[in-house]
């Protein structure tokens, strides 16, 4: 497997960025997370077992770094802002910000409280046509269409559309 490298000679980035609009380091931040995180969580689901908390550990980093960067907005604000912004589609099934406070909570669970009664709340269903769906009182998530539609947010260059349309007093806010 190939070196993922992150980190670019500091020299060199200053002088890349110096005097630029802050918009260059957001494309930065994307652009990296894409390269990089992004091919390491896309590999979650194909492990067997799939690797199901750490796909839910970074796709959830992920979004809370850009959406204090794109929308000024920390913690379960901001992540729910991004899910709507980026990642929901048509069918209510696929609109995860309606469960946003879950999944939020669900990731605070899987990184600091790791046995915790929250854990019989949430399933993972790879195979249900439907994003999530709750039955019996248990919410049952498709890992799959989740990473497939924050992948799509990448791939279609839904976000950097966003932070080209960003004004600049949006852009300094960042």
């Amino acid at each position: 497997m190939a070196t993922n490298r992150t980190h670019q000679n500091p020299k060199e980035v200053i002088e890349n960025f110096m005097g630029d609009s802050p918009k260059n380091a957001i494309i930065l931040l994307v652009l990296s997370i894409n390269n990089f995180l992004n091919n390491e969580i896309k590999t979650t689901v194909d492990q067997n077992p799939p690797q199901t908390s750490l796909l839910f550990m970074g796709i959830h980093a992920s979004i809370l770094t850009l959406s204090e960067v794109l929308f000024n907005l920390k913690g379960p604000k901001g992540y729910k802002k991004f899910l709507e912004e980026f990642i929901d589609e048509g069918s209510e099934d696929k609109c995860f910000s309606l469960i946003a406070n879950e999944i939020h909570a669900w990731r605070n669970t899987l990184a600091h409280s790791w046995l915790s009664l929250r854990g019989h709340d949430i399933d993972y269903e790879y195979g249900m046509p439907k994003g999530f769906e709750e039955r019996e009182g248990t919410l049952y998530i498709n890992p799959k269409i989740y990473l497939d539609l924050y992948l799509r947010a990448f791939n279609s260059n839904r976000i950097l559309l966003y932070v080209n349309r960003m004004s600049e007093a949006d852009l300094l806010k960042a």
